[in-house]
């Protein structure tokens, strides 16, 4: 019996070890997609910046260069695409200021630019 039980808890080991394997798997896809859907919106900032910005100053209604983040997700889905998830954008990229709940939209597309790295533009 004790041989038995020695078995089957090895057996569960392997699948416990397995079974978190696959999670590892699964979290890092996850994490390298999240990286990629980020890069793009990047690159896709970089593009319509002016855009953004023309935006977002029709709705800054203070003049203060500050927006709500509700105007903030409108421009992005705008002019950087609509099939995004715009508050976990907002909420990854850090764009909400903690002391007001506004986004400085003129800091945050100063974040932007196109650089060169290497050969390749980024």
């Amino acid at each position: 019996h004790v041989q038995n039980a020695s078995a089957k808890l090895r057996a569960e080991a392997v699948r416990l070890t397995e079974r978190r394997r696959k999670r590892r798997g699964r979290a890092q896809g996850l994490e390298n997609m999240q990286i990629q859907t980020l890069d793009h919106v990047k690159e896709r900032i970089v593009a319509n910046k002016y855009k953004l910005f023309d935006f977002w100053t029709a709705r800054d209604e203070s003049g203060h260069w500050h927006i709500t983040p509700s105007a903030w997700r409108e421009g992005m889905a705008l002019y950087v695409g609509e099939d995004f998830p715009w508050e976990w954008v907002q909420e990854s990229l850090e764009v909400v200021e903690p002391e007001n709940g506004l986004v400085s939209y003129t800091r945050f597309l100063q974040r932007f630019r196109v650089a060169q790295v290497g050969e390749e533009e980024t």
